[in-house]
C-alpha cells in the first residue's frame, strides 16, 4: 500500500514531542509499504520550527525509512487565537496536497486531535476516490467541555458537528481508547469498522534496562507536559503531603516545559519544596535514558469524565519500558499497571500518591527491580509497535478492500471492545 498519513502535531524521535506515528509508520515501511507523513513544521512543546530557515510549503525529510512532510504554518505562543490559526493553516496546506506531491496514495489516515486536519484529508481522500481512515486520539468535543467548556460555546458546537461527519464517513476508524466504541456509534460510527489501535512503544530506541544505581535519596520522577489531561500539580501536593509527614528521603524531578510550567515552579516555592528540580523536556531519542535515573516514575492523570472510554497514554507505556516501578494515579475502566503487576495504581489525589510513594520508597531496591521488570514484559508481550503495526496494517487493508467490494473487514482485526462502567 502506498499510505498518506497524517497528524498535525507528530514528531521524530529527534524532537521533543509524541513520536507515535513515525514509529508507526516505520513499521508499516518495514512490512513493505511506502509511507508519507505529513505534519506541522511547528512544534507545539518547544514553540519552535523546524522549517524557519528554509523556503517552499513543504520541507522534506527522511527518518527511519518514512518519508516526513513538514507543512509550513505560522507559530503561536498560546492555547487560543494562535493555535486555532495554525491548524486552519495546515488544513489549508493538506488540501492542496495533491499539487505538492508526485506519488498517487491507496489510502489516507488521518489522526486527531485536530479535527480540522482530520476533515480536509478526508476532501482530500474524496476528491481523489480514495479510502479514509480516521485515528481517534481524543474524543471531540467532550474532552473539552469536560476541562470546562460549554457545550454551548460555538467551538464546541463547530466540533461536535465535524466530528459526527467523519465518524458517519470514514471507511474505518481506529482509537486509542479500549472503550470508546458505543460513544462512536452513538454519533454515527459502524461499530464493525471500529478498531483498537493502543499506543506503544518502539523498542529501537529503549537502552538496555538496568537495576537503579543505589542512592540514599531517591529520584521520583514526572516526565510529560504540565498541562491538559495530566495533573503533575497533585504530585506537587504529595511533596507537600510527605515533607509535613516527615515521611520517606525522596526527590521529585520534573521533566517537562511549556504550559503550566511557571505555575508548577510558583506552587513549588510557595509550598516551600526544596526537594524539587525542574528540568527541560528531551527529545523521544534520549527520554529512556533520562527515565531509567529515576527509582520510581509516577503519572498522575485529572479526573474527567471523558476517561469513562479508557485512557491510552504513552507515558505510564515508556515508563514501563525502563523497567521502573510505576504509580498510576488515575480512574478509568482499564488498568495496565494493575494486570501487569509492576507498581501501584492509585486515585488521582495527593494524599494517595503520597501513600503510594511510601510504599514504594520502603522497598529493597531488588524489589523494586522485580516490579520493573514486570512492566517491561507486560509492555515487550501488549505494546510493541512491531505487533501493533500489525493490527493497523489490517485495519488499513481491510478499509481498502471494503471499498472496493463493500465488505466489512475482517475478522482478523482486533475489534474495539464495548465500554464498561466506571466504578
Amino acid at each position: 500500500m502506498r499510505i498518506w498519513m497524517i497528524n498535525h502535531y507528530a514528531c521524530s524521535s529527534a524532537q521533543v514531542g509524541g513520536n507515535r506515528h513515525v514509529s508507526l509508520a516505520g513499521e508499516l515501511v518495514r512490512r513493505g509499504h511506502s509511507v508519507n507523513l505529513f505534519a506541522s513544521s511547528f512544534n507545539h512543546s518547544t514553540r519552535t520550527s523546524c522549517t524557519a530557515n528554509r523556503r517552499g510549503r513543504v520541507w522534506w525529510e527522511e527518518f527511519s525509512g518514512v518519508e516526513i512532510g513538514w507543512l509550513r504554518t505560522p507559530p503561536y505562543f498560546d492555547n487560543s487565537f494562535g493555535r486555532v490559526r495554525n491548524e486552519l493553516v495546515f488544513a489549508w496546506r493538506l488540501l492542496q496536497l495533491p499539487r505538492y506531491c508526485n506519488t498517487r496514495p491507496d489510502i489516507i489516515y488521518a489522526a486527531t486531535p485536530s479535527l480540522f486536519a482530520a476533515l480536509a484529508s478526508l476532501v482530500v481522500a474524496r476528491r481523489l476516490g480514495l479510502p479514509f481512515v480516521l485515528e481517534v486520539r481524543d474524543i471531540w468535543p467532550q474532552t473539552i467541555i469536560d476541562m470546562g467548556m460549554s457545550r454551548f460555546h460555538p467551538f464546541a458546537m463547530l466540533a461536535a458537528a465535524i466530528e459526527g461527519y467523519l465518524y458517519r464517513h470514514a471507511d474505518a476508524i481506529t482509537t486509542l481508547m479500549p472503550n470508546a466504541a458505543p460513544h462512536l456509534v452513538a454519533h454515527g460510527a459502524a461499530h464493525e469498522r471500529i478498531y483498537w489501535i493502543p499506543n506503544g512503544v518502539n523498542f529501537e530506541l529503549v537502552v538496555s534496562i538496568r537495576p537503579a544505581e543505589q542512592k540514599k535519596v531517591l529520584d521520583v520522577m514526572y516526565a510529560g507536559a504540565y498541562a491538559g489531561g495530566n495533573d503533575p500539580s497533585a504530585l506537587l501536593d504529595a511533596a507537600a503531603e510527605l515533607k509535613r509527614r516527615g515521611g520517606a528521603t525522596v526527590r521529585f524531578r520534573f521533566v517537562g516545559m511549556g504550559v503550566g510550567e511557571a505555575a508548577m515552579m510558583a506552587k513549588a516555592k510557595a509550598l516551600g519544596l526544596d526537594n524539587v528540580r525542574f528540568e527541560p523536556s528531551v527529545p523521544k531519542s534520549m527520554v529512556y535514558t533520562l527515565l531509567s535515573e529515576a527509582d520510581i516514575l509516577v503519572a498522575p492523570v485529572k479526573y474527567l469524565p471523558v476517561h469513562r472510554f479508557g485512557v491510552s497514554g504513552n507515558k505510564v507505556l515508556d515508563y514501563m519500558a525502563v523497567a521502573r516501578p510505576v504509580i498510576h494515579a488515575v480512574r478509568a475502566p482499564n488498568h495496565d499497571v494493575r494486570e501487569a503487576g509492576c507498581g501501584i495504581e492509585c486515585a488521582p489525589h495527593p494524599e494517595a500518591l503520597a501513600e503510594a510513594i511510601t510504599t514504594l520508597a520502603a522497598m529493597s531496591p531488588q524489589q523494586r527491580w522485580e516490579l520493573g521488570l514486570r512492566g517491561r514484559r507486560y509492555v515487550e508481550q501488549n505494546y510493541d509497535f512491531a505487533r501493533i503495526a500489525v493490527k493497523l496494517e489490517e485495519a488499513l487493508k481491510s478499509a481498502l478492500d471494503g471499498r472496493k467490494t463493500l465488505r466489512v473487514p475482517s475478522a482478523s482485526v482486533e475489534p474495539c471492545p464495548d465500554s464498561q462502567a466506571v466504578e
